[in-house]
């Protein structure tokens, strides 16, 4: 039986191996070049692959470097219906209202609101929407009080500090290093440069994307 199943395992282990179109370096390319890629481009790229990709940038990156090591295409993270907007329900903008799916808006209006809530530091933030994705995939969506209290604890946390920076944030990265090397460059000479660089990591993206396709 042990012998029969380490058979199974290398023939599987084999087949793989033999599927993958792209060498390891190349994969490592290849992740690093979608970071570059615009959702939009992103998306483009999983209708060539004939895969179906939602969620935010990081999903769908995921998910096609995770067709092309496997073959397979990533279950994707859905939202519980608790943590959805239902049908003819308002959700007025009150401390005491939940934040679900599909009625919460990053528009002024509601910035003007956190503002009152919290102060005019406020601002839209990577941690903030990552915490209310995972409030609401864990079915327990917050209350804008909630979300107030936490923004306010978890930006006390961070100010002042040099946090690591989210790949998919290529072109905030991007500026930050460019700027911080060539502090006198005008803006627009800065922006030139990261179109150009994005340019090539596009490029780099979509001809190992044809060469997966090809093989």
């Amino acid at each position: 039986m042990i012998a029969m199943q380490s058979l199974c395992n290398f023939f599987e282990t084999k087949y793989m191996k033999d599927k993958m179109k792209l060498s390891a370096i190349e994969i490592d390319k290849l992740t690093t070049s979608l970071h570059y890629c615009t959702v939009e481009e992103l998306k483009e790229i999983g209708n060539q692959l004939n895969i179906t990709l939602s969620g935010k940038k990081a999903n769908l990156i995921a998910g096609i470097v995770n067709f092309i090591t496997t073959g397979k295409q990533l279950l994707q993270e859905k939202i519980p219906a608790v943590s959805c907007k239902r049908p003819g329900k308002q959700y007025p903008l009150t401390p005491d209202t939940f934040i679900v799916y599909g009625a919460f808006k990053n528009n002024l209006a509601t910035r003007i609101f956190l503002k009152k809530l919290i102060g005019d530091h406020f601002h839209f933030t990577a941690f903030g929407q990552d915490w209310i994705r995972q409030r609401w995939i864990n079915s327990n969506p917050p209350t804008y009080a909630e979300f107030a209290d936490f923004w306010q604890s978890e930006y006390a946390k961070r100010k002042g500090k040099q946090l690591l920076q989210k790949p998919e944030w290529a072109y905030l990265n991007f500026l930050k290093k460019y700027k911080d090397k060539n502090p006198h460059l005008p803006r627009e000479l800065v922006i030139a440069a990261w179109q150009g660089y994005r340019l090539r990591h596009k490029k780099n993206a979509l001809a190992l994307i044809k060469k997966y396709s090809s093989k």
